[in-house]
């Protein structure tokens, strides 16, 4: 995707969320997540920084693949027992 759409893209999504929430759910908040995996730079430049979780690919003692998610905020206010844990598969 050219590096200005990708921008666009991350826009959309947070008009699409807005868009929901007044048209379709009362105006209350929408509890939704959006996963985009990406290495580009303009995809993180337009999102805010309090939006992105670092996704950690683990496999533990017995085997089973983990992904282990961190808040960045959170580890750098050093606070990091507040990251959460997501088994992938086994």
């Amino acid at each position: 995707m050219h590096p200005q759409m990708q921008e666009v893209f991350i826009r959309q999504l947070h008009l699409i969320k807005g868009a929901f929430e007044q048209q379709l759910n009362d105006s209350r908040p929408w509890p939704v997540q959006f996963v985009i995996s990406t290495h580009s730079p303009h995809m993180a430049n337009e999102a805010r920084f309090e939006t992105m979780r670092y996704f950690l690919s683990m496999t533990d003692e017995h085997g089973i693949r983990q992904s282990k998610v961190k808040d960045l905020r959170w580890v750098w206010a050093g606070l990091q027992h507040r990251t959460e844990i997501f088994c992938i598969s086994t």
